[in-house]
């Protein structure tokens, strides 16, 4: 069961807080049945995990097959693509999104070729009362 194999590599700091880095690849057997499972299948990296909270801190990954989007007709992204996603703590037991990060190469609408760089940034994070 699971689409992917995790295991605990290392320990480390990343922005000054202790964390344990975990590596993860896709497991051979695999049949996700969800859409989610099925994009995290062809991506292997490692995660950063906050040894306090046990909150992820920052996922790294690469795609080891392509990716496509609409039954192959929208969009092909090619393998080699990676995904950096990365969390900062907010509050006591509250962790918030503070980047999206995914460099890729691919194909869309059958013969375009398309060239990927797009970079998410959350911050000023503030409370509202």
């Amino acid at each position: 069961a699971g689409t992917l194999e995790i295991r605990l590599d290392r320990r480390e700091h990343l922005d000054g807080r202790p964390v344990v880095v975990a590596v993860f690849a896709p497991k051979r057997d695999a049949q996700p049945q969800t859409r989610q499972g099925r994009i995290a299948r062809v991506f292997r990296g490692e995660v950063w995990i906050d040894e306090q909270s046990r909150d992820v801190m920052r996922v790294d990954a690469v795609a080891t097959d392509d990716i496509t989007f609409g039954f192959g007709m929208i969009a092909r992204v090619h393998d080699g693509a990676r995904v950096t996603v990365t969390q900062i703590p907010f509050e006591e037991g509250v962790w918030l999104p503070a980047s999206v990060h995914f460099v890729g190469e691919g194909r869309a609408l059958l013969f375009r070729r398309l060239k990927l760089d797009f970079l998410l940034q959350w911050f000023d994070y503030q409370r509202v009362r």
